[in-house]
């Protein structure tokens, strides 16, 4: 082998074996790696806009009245799916199971008749 091939081929090993990235690392999502998701912060990105802060004073269906009515399959198909004029949100399981409990505990937790 010649001498600038054998310096290529070290130089690219070296390159490999150099990396930062730890092979040990996990590289999961919170969704995988089955942390949660801070449902009050989805709330505020995805939904305040329309039913405001406090779920009551925003331009859609008032959330004190309209989550303590679901069953809680209706409320997850909801968040799924969307309903009526409100669209499906774009939201992984993870955010949607985070947001589904805080909903829960901040407008109504008894989940329907």
């Amino acid at each position: 082998m010649r001498p600038t091939l054998l310096v290529m081929f070290l130089t690219a090993l070296v390159a490999v074996g150099c990396s930062t990235k730890d092979p040990d690392a996990d590289d999961t999502g919170p969704e995988e790696a089955g942390e949660e998701v801070d449902g009050a912060a989805v709330y505020a990105l995805n939904c305040s806009a329309c039913h405001g802060a406090d779920g009551a004073s925003g331009s859609a269906p008032d959330l004190t009245v309209a989550v303590p009515s679901l069953s809680d399959s209706d409320l997850m198909e909801v968040l799924e799916n969307g309903t009526g004029g409100m669209a499906a949100p774009s939201l992984s399981g993870a955010e949607e199971d985070g947001l589904f409990l805080y909903l829960r505990d901040r407008f109504g937790n008894h989940g329907g008749a």
